[in-house]
This record gives structure tokens, C-alpha cells and sequence, in this order.
């Protein structure tokens, strides 16, 4: 018997429900999908500054990224961003 990893993936600049916090919005929540990345073993979540906006990604990884945040802080404005990485190794 195989069984396969199933993780959410998606990234916030092309989903509008691709959120830090997932809540159950019906036929319209993001649902975990199986994993197709070749040895995926672990699902990634990561939070942080993408091209000068703030987003999400979701998705399957071989490798374990650890789980860890720091706070970024930029000279142009007085604003301090929170960037995480959280890995599981279960469906998620």
C-alpha cells in the first residue's frame, strides 16, 4: 500500500483564500491536495515580505525547513514584518 503526503498549496498573491489562518469556507476553502514534488515528505508554510508585499505560500517539500519566525524590519518606513517558516510532516 502507497500512500502520498496531501498538503495545502497556494500562494496568496494568486489566491485570495491562500491565508495564514485557514478557515472552513465551504465549496469555496482551499483543501489539501496530494503532492506531486518528487520525495515530498513534509508540508511548508511560510509568511513574510514577497516583491514589497506581505503573502503566504502553502506547499510540498523533500526537505525539512524547521520551524522558525523573525521580525524583518526595512530603513525606507518604521513598520517591523513577522517572517515564519512552519514545517509538519502530516497531511496538512
Amino acid at each position: 500500500v502507497v500512500s502520498s503526503l496531501s498538503c495545502y498549496q497556494c500562494n496568496s498573491s494568486h489566491h485570495s483564500n491562500c491565508l495564514e489562518h485557514l478557515t472552513d469556507l465551504g465549496k469555496h476553502s482551499l483543501q489539501p491536495t496530494p503532492c506531486t514534488t518528487y520525495g515530498a515528505r513534509f508540508c511548508i508554510k511560510t509568511t513574510g515580505i514577497y516583491g514589497a508585499v506581505m503573502g503566504i505560500t502553502r506547499f510540498c517539500s523533500a526537505w525539512d525547513m524547521g520551524n522558525e519566525c523573525q521580525f524583518l524590519d526595512f530603513p525606507d518606513h518604521d513598520r517591523i514584518y513577522r517572517a515564519c517558516v512552519m514545517t509538519c510532516s502530516k497531511d496538512a
